[in-house]
């Protein structure tokens, strides 16, 4: 009964109200009749009458206080977009920091921005930006919804584009920005009268200083709700939004192997296709992409996994990177599942035969198409649906002797869809319900998860209660199974001080990785926390944080102890525009880990004795040509001399500009660790080890991850992107033991690792290595044309753990490697434009 009163009455928090409410600085819109021309000068007589937002105050580093310098800004509008004239004063014109940079990159920069919100929701809005050397910059906001956090942030997704028009004109005592932001880039209600969210903000970079025009207070929850009032917006209408983007790509390859027969393969691929929106109402969107084509994407971090789980990779497709602010709530969907690994790529090996080889086996599945519905309604409610179908994918296996193939299918036809429902409710809240399906043709398993997420605040927003809950169910021919996870949390979200708790469990049978991503079941958790922001500058800092958590964690099956300890976090910005931390994490416990052991019975462990954590960083003044960043993690437990290091150190150059490049080496180092290495039947004593026993190894890891990156900009529609990236790690195993059963401990083992030949089963060498050039040129209005050259070499070798980091480096260009060149081309259609110019 206790524990229902405290629920019940941290669900009134939503209902509370106070007197105490935000500034509301309000603008007049004004309408316009004569033509407009989007080229930096302010001369057209619309704008010498128009009102102008002015006063700004520092957002950072003194929230508040009025700006250092002067800025005016003005909005007019007409049936086709709504424009914003910016007069933006410098005392110093001179010094106006111009750096050219790719689209959505403002580094090195003085920007201006407008935010809408224009459903005056305070938690979505679209922003758009400008350089001062006119590069685009457009951001999609919305707060995130409960997963596992305080459900509060404003999440920005910078991979959404639009196509509108800007320009940028330098003045003796400043710089003027002059945007049109046509209503096709925008979604407002469908109403004779509009009242939307809007604030203005402006970053001198050579002083640290951000501006905006409604105050943004640090000290409250919510960036979006904290904007200004624009009035006056009568009579629009949403346009049809159809857009088509067709393109044609071409890609060649070539595969080296100086020690293959042959040397040198190659091949090449033509590509059409097309990618769509189309708006179905004034609120909702169609997305799609029809055969799509990804040749210009980033390259993957690959790296050696010793864990229990599968490593996770960053999505670079544009498709699935811009637009999905609703698909991520509730923390269900991971992109790259999608097209992803072929669910039975290695039944391809459990099948082959003795006199068979495995000619081909793809990585990924091929993606027929992909379809996505987006919007949200005029009382709140945001819908979204995405939709992709994956064609059949087949191993080949040949007959080496009687030089026959046969195929073997590894990931049958499959439907995976997502749906969001997410309701806005007072005072910033949200409840969404979020669904994920899989279905596959044949007797492979079906999956379906759905969740339910929540976000009350009270009026003030100073208070929030989030949490979620989630159903799995996974269909086999002959049986469902059934798992859940659930999270609440509690959360002080505004003023110096702030504090949290939470309660999450997750049952042995939840799985959501047919179309999530999860590393983690069987297991319950207890967090409280607790800590203390200086927001305005005080002696030699800007402002400084200090936070202080514990947690307790069991298994949900049997709770059984899993783990416990505190942590420390401290860090700030200095009056020079330095930031720097550290924090301390303390588990003087132990923990138990129920993966390492490979079982998944949760009865069997390896028992981890007691650490130390701690990771310190820092990073130099972002204003500065050169920047440097470093950090240091460590991890140092109480018994066995065991040590784990990641140090990572960079700096960024902006040489001039036009070109920037930047520089990151990371050294990861850990001694005496202890990790499962199962038994392999090769091995030559294979025979003195049960089937039953699982061999874990004593090892020692040494390895590097070093980048470098250059970007030259040539005008403000074309750049080259360079990146270079070589991963070196090696794993060198010193003794082998026994797992313990009972208690997780080891036991000794004569498991030598070796096979009848007495070659080594599992010391590792490993080199990745990738090139990643590419050209992009905007030559018209939403058009590109991608040119992209990669090399990539995969390469583990155990000739080569006699040598270090260098001496692989050297070796590199011996190793097989592929290259490609992709030449894309994307031609943006808008019907709008085109029935303008037609009507010409």
């Amino acid at each position: 009964m206790k524990r229902q009163a405290i629920i019940y009455l941290l669900i009134a928090f939503s209902t509370l109200s106070y007197a105490q409410g935000l500034v509301k600085k309000t603008l007049e819109a004004q309408r316009i009749s004569e033509k407009m021309t989007t080229d930096g000068s302010l001369s057209e007589s619309a704008w010498a009458t128009a009102p102008i937002a002015k006063d700004f105050v520092f957002r950072w580093p003194t929230p508040g206080k009025i700006a250092s310098q002067r800025s005016e800004v003005k909005v007019i509008y007409d049936d086709y977009a709504v424009y914003i004239g910016a007069y933006l004063y410098d005392t110093q014109p001179d010094s106006i920091a111009k750096a050219l940079t790719q689209r959505d990159n403002n580094n090195n920069a003085d920007c201006f921005y407008v935010l809408f919100d224009t459903y005056m929701d305070g938690q979505n809005g679209l922003e758009f930006g400008v350089t001062a050397s006119n590069v685009q910059l457009d951001t999609k906001y919305a707060i995130a919804n409960a997963n596992g956090n305080n459900g509060d942030s404003d999440g920005a997704d910078q991979n959404w584009d639009a196509v509108w028009k800007s320009s940028v004109k330098m003045m003796p005592d400043g710089w003027v920005v002059e945007m049109e932001i046509p209503y096709s880039a925008l979604r407002f209600p469908k109403k004779e009268i509009q009242d939307w969210h809007v604030n203005f903000s402006r970053r001198i970079f050579r002083r640290g200083e951000g501006d905006c025009w409604n105050p943004i207070k640090a000290e409250e929850s919510g960036t979006i709700r904290q904007s200004g009032i624009l009035k006056g917006i009568k009579n629009i209408k949403a346009p049809i939004r159809l857009q088509a983007s067709p393109f044609l790509a071409g890609l060649g390859e070539v595969y080296y192997d100086k020690n293959g027969t042959p040397k040198t393969s190659s091949g090449r691929s033509f590509n059409a296709g097309m990618d769509l929106k189309y708006g179905l109402n004034d609120a909702f969107t169609l997305d799609a992409t029809i055969i799509p084509d990804f040749g210009q994407v980033r390259s993957d971090n690959q790296v050696v996994n010793l864990s229990a789980f599968e490593v996770r990779f960053d999505e670079f497709r544009p498709f699935f990177m811009e637009g999905t602010e609703l698909f991520n709530k509730g923390g269900l969907f991971y992109s790259r599942r999608i097209g992803g690994r072929p669910i039975n790529r290695y039944r391809a090996y459990d099948e082959k035969n003795a006199d068979e080889e495995i000619a081909e086996n793809p990585n990924k599945t091929q993606l027929f198409n992909t379809t996505k519905i987006s919007g949200r309604t005029n009382g709140g409610t945001g819908i979204g649906f995405l939709n992709a179908v994956e064609g059949a994918t087949f191993a080949t296996l040949a007959n080496v002797e009687n030089k026959s193939e046969r195929l073997i299918e590894t990931s049958p036809l499959t439907n995976k869809n997502i749906l969001v429902i997410d309701q806005n409710l007072k005072y910033n809240s949200s409840i969404a319900l979020i669904n994920t399906n899989v279905m596959r043709t044949g007797s492979t398993y079906d999956a379906n998860v759905t969740g339910l997420n929540w976000n009350l605040k009270n009026k003030k927003n100073s208070y929030s209660l989030t949490g979620n809950y989630a159903l799995s169910q996974i269909y086999q021919a002959d049986s469902v199974a059934l798992g859940h996870k659930m999270n609440i949390d509690v959360n002080k979200l505004s003023g110096k001080k702030t504090w949290g708790a939470s309660y999450s469990e997750i049952s042995n049978s939840y799985n959501q990785n047919d179309l999530g991503y999860q590393t983690s079941y069987n297991e319950r958790n207890y967090n409280v926390w607790g800590g203390y922001n200086q927001f305005e500058p005080v002696g030699k800092w800007n402002n400084y944080w200090i936070n202080l958590w514990s947690w307790y964690s069991t298994l949900q099956e049997r709770n059984a102890f899993n783990s416990a300890g505190i942590g420390l976090n401290i860090g700030g910005n200095t009056k020079n525009f330095n930031n720097m931390g550290i924090n301390f994490n303390f588990n003087l416990l132990g923990f138990n880990d129920y993966f390492e052991p490979r079982t998944y019975d949760f009865k069997t462990y390896f028992r981890n004795p007691g650490y130390i954590q701690s990771n310190i960083w820092y990073n130099s003044d972002r204003r500065k040509k050169l920047r440097f960043y470093a950090s240091t993690w460590s991890r140092v437990y109480g018994q066995d001399g065991r040590f784990n290091n990641n140090t990572y150190a960079g700096t960024t150059y902006q040489v001039s500009k036009k070109l920037r490049f930047g520089i990151e080496i990371s050294k990861e180092t850990s001694r005496n660790d202890r990790g499962y290495t199962g038994m392999r039947e090769a091995a030559a004593d294979a025979n003195l080890i049960k089937v039953d026993d699982i061999i874990f190894g004593k090892r020692n890891v040494n390895g590097f991850d070093n980048s470098f990156n250059a970007t030259y900009t040539f005008n403000n529609k074309a750049n080259l992107v360079f990146r270079l990236r070589h991963y070196w790690q090696q794993v060198k195993y010193e003794d082998f033991m026994l797992l313990n059963k009972k208690d997780g401990s080891m036991l000794e083992t004569s498991y030598s690792g070796l096979n009848k030949e007495g070659k080594n089963l599992h010391d590792i060498n490993a080199n990745f290595f990738n090139i990643d050039c590419v050209f992009t040129w905007r030559f018209a209005p939403g058009s590109d044309l991608f040119i992209t050259w990669k090399n990539a070499i995969y390469n583990e070798n155990q000739e080569l753990l006699q040598y270090n980091y260098l001496g692989n480096t050297g070796r590199l260009i011996g190793m097989p490697q592929t290259n490609s060149l992709n030449i894309k081309m994307l031609y943006f259609l808008d019907y709008n434009e085109i029935k303008r110019k037609l009507n010409k």
